[in-house]
């Protein structure tokens, strides 16, 4: 079942997604100037403030789509679609308990990718 609904995701990630590294082909290739991108991306960065909450509208997966890119090559569209499932943005990620492991293993089943993952985060967070 974990398998078959592992397949599922990452088929229809592969034929609905556009991934980030999707995005920069088009770039570099024509598709998309950087004058267009340059714009989208200033408005995409306004802060919306409904109710006092500031939401950052842009780069919420940017650095967990690459820390698991890094993790698993074949597969991390799979696990960043767990975490999209789950909302654990890049904001939530900082705030969430290390030492929950049943949290840990819902986004990220794999033992050694998870650990990896963790890894990265917490070389991420003492840099910051």
């Amino acid at each position: 079942l974990y398998e078959e609904s592992k397949r599922n995701i990452l088929d229809d990630i592969n034929q609905n997604g556009v991934s980030a590294f999707d995005l920069n082909n088009a770039m570099n290739q024509g598709g998309i100037s950087s004058e267009d991108d340059d714009d989208e991306n200033v408005r995409l960065q306004q802060m919306d403030t409904t109710r006092g909450i500031s939401i950052k509208k842009y780069g919420e997966y940017e650095w967990i789509e690459q820390a698991l890119r890094e993790c698993d090559r074949d597969e991390w569209r799979y696990y960043l679609q767990r975490f999209k499932k789950h909302k654990i943005t890049e904001e939530r990620l900082k705030h969430l308990p290390k030492n929950d492991e049943e949290l840990w293993k819902e986004v990220i089943p794999e033992i050694g990718v998870r650990y990896q993952f963790r890894a990265l985060l917490q070389d991420k967070l003492i840099s910051v």
